[in-house]
């Protein structure tokens, strides 16, 4: 079994998404302010920010040590896929998890221990790097098409809608 990047950065993202939350019902006035708005700044890429919402990320990061040190844990975790072996990649993994244990945020903690326990089906990525990308791409498009039509009774006509679908990916 294989963990690829999407799942392992959406789980990182969901946690950090956690954290946030729990940052808010803790925060006074000013930090309400500073965290408002912030959510989808955090489950970006530094790399794929303007440069006004780096402004906001940075100044939201700057007064929240905990939310610092998980976002910038979770760059760094995305940055494993970019290593070039199996062997740069386990030592990366292992610094992050001591990085991430030591941190003193719970969640990261927690994180932390799971990614120790599935740390093989991560590393088999390097064996065999495949994605289920194009896979879940498509199920979305069948749950779209099983939306908008309010779902369909007739399973013939489902299959042939979804044949449609696979022959315009051709």
């Amino acid at each position: 079994m294989i963990l690829d990047h999407f799942h392992l950065v959406k789980y990182m993202n969901d946690k950090l998404s956690m954290l946030r939350c729990q940052l808010f019902a803790k925060a006074g006035d000013e930090g309400k302010r500073l965290l408002k708005g912030t959510r989808w700044l955090l489950l970006k890429s530094r790399a794929h920010l303007g440069r006004s919402a780096l402004f906001d990320l940075d100044e939201a990061l700057r007064c929240n040590e905990p939310l610092y040190i998980a976002y910038y844990l979770k760059e760094e975790l995305a940055s494993l896929w970019s290593l070039g072996s199996k062997a740069e990649a386990e030592e990366h993994l292992e610094n992050w998890l001591l990085k991430a244990a030591n941190s003193g945020v719970g969640m990261l903690k927690k994180v932390s221990k799971w990614l120790g326990r599935v740390k093989d089906k991560i590393l088999n990525w390097f064996d065999c790097p495949i994605s289920s990308g194009k896979l879940e791409a498509f199920n979305g498009q069948i749950r779209r098409l099983l939306k908008n039509t309010c779902g369909l009774r007739d399973q013939e006509y489902l299959f042939l809608r979804i044949q449609d679908l696979v022959d315009a990916k051709l």
